[in-house]
């Protein structure tokens, strides 16, 4: 019985590991960015696959009111366009969103609603990146926005700053 009990206890440890190893893995790779998840920041859901081509993640710093979005979707759009797009959408919701500016190359607005945020949008070779912050203290977003990163072909379409 205590053989038995071994090898029992041996066989769900190889059939666990699996789980345990995706459950500590901090880092996301994708075809658009990699990110390596700093402490105190955790995915409340997986990585979601777009129907049209492209990636959505959502982070939430833990203790905090901080989330950050990002949306990378296969479109041939320029980041003016998209920016507008979602504007028009936000404003049709409950959420209002700002006139859109273009600052470093990203066009960015804010939001306000249920919760206030901020989008800098960034579009090229057929891709356009959405990053959203969430919250009240958008400097918290800072290590997660500098831990992202795109590969060249994408490189300034995500801010390294909420600020």
């Amino acid at each position: 019985m205590k053989k038995l009990s071994f090898l029992l206890l041996v066989g769900l440890t190889f059939l666990c590991l699996p789980v345990f190893a995706a459950n500590k893995s901090r880092s996301i790779k994708t075809d658009y960015f990699t990110v390596t998840i700093p402490a105190g920041w955790n995915m409340p859901a997986p990585l979601k696959q777009q129907p049209l081509g492209g990636v959505s993640v959502a982070f939430v710093k833990t203790g905090s009111d901080v989330a950050v979005t990002l949306n990378f979707l296969e479109l041939d759009v320029s980041a003016k366009d998209f920016a507008e797009k979602m504007i028009q959408d936000m404003n049709k919701s409950d959420m209002k969103a700002s006139k859109p500016v273009e600052q470093k190359g990203l066009y960015t607005f804010s939001i306000h609603g249920k919760a206030d945020g901020k989008a800098w949008i960034g579009a090229r070779d057929g891709v356009c990146a959405a990053t959203l912050v969430f919250g009240t203290d958008f400097s918290q977003a800072a290590p997660l926005l500098r831990a992202i990163r795109l590969l060249p072909k994408y490189e300034k379409l995500v801010p390294v700053s909420a600020e």
